[in-house]
């Protein structure tokens, strides 16, 4: 069930306090944009989450990820209808959908979620094309839910957006109690990580190639290839950025994606997002070096690395010690696998590094690629090279 709180006053009061989302600070025209970008999350998450995890009911009685979806779904799929109303008629009654008796009537704890994700998907985008066509008067328009709760079509709009999003925090945070509830006991953790390392039931996921000079992780596996395709360009990144990142690190990520100084430093998109993507994880304190100039590399390019398997290295042909550059092989990767490599780089020392140093960015690097992959799982599927 959703807890019967005053969602409007959610929406008008600013930050909300559990999912983060201001739906007040963005600006109208731009919400067609932020319901599409939900939607696509809710895709994702319907996609690349077992059924019996999306159906799984930790607490007896709180919807599943499943029944949040549907919810969701159901919401868009009202307000559109709502705002039809309000468009045509001055200040209807809206009614009160009773979203409670939606769940079990329309049965969307035995919904397919890649159905479901179609549906959100169809149900967002018919709604934002109502929005985009709206001139100044029409978004100020006016509906009566219940007594002394009117809305406007921009306010409407605004709660969509919010139940989307905070409807996804919810289900993302369901699915990590349901892991977590089914967690083993500590004998059994200490068993498991005693045990010799097992095959993966599909070797196709992990790289085969041999570009770092030792032999691949699983040499029988079918060769790999970095992702091709063009880079992503400056509003692909900022997407990104938001996908990827809360949004406070979001913020300020955009801020400093724009920055003179950080484009004259870091011109290429893709780097400057993986760079970005450190941001509030356990590398951001290297982030910040790099920022204040603290760091032995001071700029980051695309070029050919001094070895073909290295993902960030220096330049051949290159005297600048302070820089470094992305492999060109893997300029249409996405920046998150390359984020981690650039935490590593940044702080390398090149042919004076010890051991330690080795040692102690290797675990940054895979500290900052867990810290990625627990916030964004669909990461984990990327079948690319990197």
């Amino acid at each position: 069930m959703v807890d019967e709180r005053d969602w409007v006053g959610v929406v008008e009061s600013g930050p909300c306090t559990e999912c983060g989302l201001d739906s007040g600070a963005c600006p109208r025209e731009e919400l067609p944009d932020e319901l599409a970008r939900a939607a696509r999350a809710w895709a994702t998450l319907l996609a690349d989450t077992p059924v019996t995890g999306l159906r799984a009911r930790p607490h007896g009685t709180v919807w599943s990820a499943l029944e949040y979806g549907g919810h969701v779904d159901g919401v868009l799929e009202v307000f559109a209808r709502r705002v039809d109303r309000m468009l045509v008629d001055d200040g209807p009654e809206l009614g009160w959908w009773d979203h409670e008796s939606a769940v079990r009537d329309d049965r969307y704890q035995q919904r397919d979620p890649a159905e479901l994700a179609r549906d959100i998907e169809r149900d967002s985008g018919a709604l934002s094309a109502r929005l985009t066509r709206l001139d100044d008067a029409q978004w100020s328009r006016t509906g009566v839910r219940r007594a002394d709760e009117r809305f406007t079509v921009e306010g409407l709009a605004r709660f969509a957006w919010h139940e989307s999003v905070h409807h996804l925090h919810d289900a993302s945070r369901l699915l990590a109690e349901s892991w977590t509830a089914a967690a083993v006991t500590t004998a059994d953790a200490t068993s498991m990580l005693q045990s010799p390392p097992s095959v993966p039931t599909d070797i196709a996921a992990f790289s085969s190639n041999s570009l770092f000079g030792q032999p691949g992780i699983y040499p029988d596996g079918p060769p790999m290839s970095p992702a091709a395709g063009a880079p992503i360009d400056d509003r692909a990144a900022h997407t990104l950025l938001d996908d990827l990142l809360d949004p406070e690190h979001a913020a300020r990520a955009h801020d400093r994606f724009e920055d003179p100084e950080l484009r004259e430093r870091v011109p290429d998109a893709v780097t400057r997002a993986a760079l970005l993507l450190l941001s509030g994880g356990p590398a951001s304190p290297v982030l910040d070096a790099f920022l204040l100039g603290t760091t032995p590399v001071l700029r980051l390019g695309v070029g050919r690395t001094v070895g073909d398997g290295r993902v960030v290295g220096p330049e051949q042909s290159d005297g600048d010690a302070a820089r470094r550059v992305l492999n060109e092989r893997y300029r249409a990767e996405h920046p998150a696998v390359v984020a981690p490599s650039l935490a590593h780089a940044l702080c390398h020392h090149g042919e004076l590094a010890s051991n330690a140093e080795e040692a102690t960015l290797h675990g940054l690097l895979g500290a900052a690629h867990t810290w990625l992959l627990a916030g964004t799982p669909s990461l984990g599927a990327l079948r690319s090279e990197l």
